[in-house]
């Protein structure tokens, strides 16, 4: 819901001081945020930008204690619990793919219309419905590491391109058509941005592009390649 996206539920809790605003009133209150509703309501029929709507003030969602826990492994080694969390959930989401894409029928109606959608309709595939279920699939992983994200660092709207950068840079690695490459691209990729940042801050992206460019030029192919040239 808009209403929800832009924090509307909090004016109820807000209570300013009657000194300085000695004409506020619950009905005042209603009419601020009747009018914010109706407006949010005007970008959603117009179709007009986000950007119209969210400013480029950063957000971040709290996870509570699960942010800073985290468990001795050995001496000296400290692991968290929230990046354990997304590890495993990364490896389990990418294990479920795997065994959808390469162990059920709908996974074989998905490479069947990626390869060749003509073929693909006359067997019987509709591709328009095989299209929609892989939109949703899609929406359903990028809701999961949204979450996680939006956990982990703060976001706004103008931050997809950046983050579009690192997943082109961790499927090359991988290589094209590989799910557990694609896994192993964003651990290498993690790896030399926490390396570059402990040498100094300003190297963390400069470290990921050049591990990056670096095995693009020994393997061009990437490290696990199933789709080649």
């Amino acid at each position: 819901m808009p209403s929800q996206v832009i924090l509307l539920q909090d004016v109820d809790k807000v209570q300013p001081d009657v000194r300085q605003y000695p004409d506020f009133d619950e009905q005042l209150r209603d009419a601020m945020r009747r009018e914010t509703e109706l407006f949010v309501e005007h970008l959603v029929r117009e179709d007009r930008s986000v950007l119209e709507l969210f400013t480029a003030d950063s957000r971040r969602l709290s996870a509570g204690a699960i942010e800073v826990a985290s468990f001795p492994l050995m001496e000296g080694v400290w692991i968290g619990v929230l990046p354990l969390l997304q590890f495993v959930v990364a490896i389990a989401v990418i294990g479920a793919l795997q065994l959808l894409f390469y162990r059920t029928a709908l996974g074989r109606a998905f490479r069947a219309t990626s390869d060749d959608q003509s073929v693909a309709q006359l067997m019987g595939l509709d591709n328009r419905h095989i299209f929609a279920l892989a939109m949703a699939l899609s929406l359903a992983v990028i809701a999961v590491a949204g979450v996680f994200i939006a956990v982990r660092t703060n976001f706004d709207p103008a931050i997809g391109p950046a983050r579009l950068i690192f997943g082109f840079e961790a499927v090359i690695i991988g290589g094209l058509g590989s799910m557990w490459g694609t896994l192993v691209g964003g651990i290498i990729l993690g790896v030399s941005q926490a390396i570059g940042a402990q040498i100094n801050p300003g190297w963390q992206l400069l470290a990921g592009h050049l591990s990056f460019l670096l095995i693009l030029a020994v393997r061009p192919e990437g490290l696990f390649p199933k789709v080649r040239g």
